[in-house]
């Protein structure tokens, strides 16, 4: 048994001796011990990967859909779609950073899977448009450069 195993049954013994030395009669007071631990998935060490699956979901859903708020998209105008640019890199790195905390289950269930190879596919669409955006202002920048009257 692990070191935690032996904690956790000392724990319950202790608990169980001091409720056994109170002399309260227990027709008035209801006692039970309980097994469990308060947060649900806790002792199963779900928990962090079922939280992680909330986050991305509600990350997700805030960048593909318009439930939690509105959602801009546009290829003309560069503050709109950088800033939409690094909404989807934010969800990106977050998930490739904390692969410890993810669950493939869970994110199966929370449907979380198919909806990042849709935020992969969009940033990878924004990050060729943006490369585009950049050399076209660089051009246009030579051209302007190319043809000022020089002194």
């Amino acid at each position: 048994m692990g070191t935690k195993t032996l904690s956790y049954k000392k724990y319950h013994l202790n608990k169980y001796n001091f409720n056994q030395n109170l002399n309260i009669d227990n027709k008035y007071i209801e006692n039970n011990l309980i097994r469990s631990s308060c947060a649900a998935g806790a002792q199963e060490k779900i928990f962090p990967a079922y939280l992680k699956a909330v986050e991305l979901h509600y990350l997700i859903n805030r960048v593909l859909t318009n439930e939690t708020g509105k959602t801009d998209k546009s290829y003309i105008n560069p503050v709109i779609f950088i800033s939409r640019f690094r909404k989807l890199w934010h969800i990106l790195y977050d998930l490739d950073m904390n692969i410890s905390h993810t669950n493939h289950d869970m994110n199966e269930i929370f449907g979380i899977t198919k909806d990042v190879a849709k935020v992969r596919d969009e940033y990878k669409l924004l990050l060729q448009h943006i490369m585009n955006f950049m050399l076209f202002i660089i051009a246009i920048l030579q051209l302007l450069v190319t043809f000022l009257p020089k002194k």
